[in-house]
C-alpha cells in the first residue's frame, strides 16, 4: 500500500478538525467515560474502507456524514475494538463481520 504524505499544514488542520468534531459528539467514550485515545465510530458500521485515505480526507468525510445524519460517536481505542461493530455490505445487503 502506498503511503499518504500529508504536508504540515494539512496535519494540523485534520487534527483540530477531528478534536472539534470529537468534542460536537460529547468529547468522551461512549462507552466507558474516558478521555483518552478517543477514536470516531459510525454506530451502524460503514461500507467503505478509510484505511486508503489520508486523515484530512477521511475527517472531512466524517463532517460530511455528521451534517447529514449518519450515526457516529465517541470511543475509546479499547472500546471501539472490543465492541467491533458489523459492516453492512449494501450491494448483498448482508452484515459482514469485520476482519481485522
Amino acid at each position: 500500500m502506498q503511503q499518504l504524505i500529508m504536508g504540515k499544514r494539512q496535519r494540523e488542520w485534520a487534527y483540530r478538525k477531528r478534536l472539534e468534531l470529537i468534542d460536537l459528539l460529547g468529547g468522551v467514550c461512549d462507552n466507558c467515560g474516558s478521555i483518552k485515545e478517543l477514536e470516531i465510530d459510525h454506530m451502524d458500521g460503514r461500507d467503505y474502507n478509510c484505511e486508503d485515505t489520508d486523515q484530512s480526507v477521511r475527517v472531512s468525510k466524517y463532517f460530511r456524514e455528521y451534517r447529514s445524519g449518519v450515526r457516529l460517536r465517541v470511543l475509546c481505542a479499547s472500546c471501539n475494538k472490543k465492541l467491533k461493530p458489523k459492516v453492512v455490505n449494501k450491494k448483498l445487503d448482508v452484515e459482514l463481520e469485520p476482519v481485522f
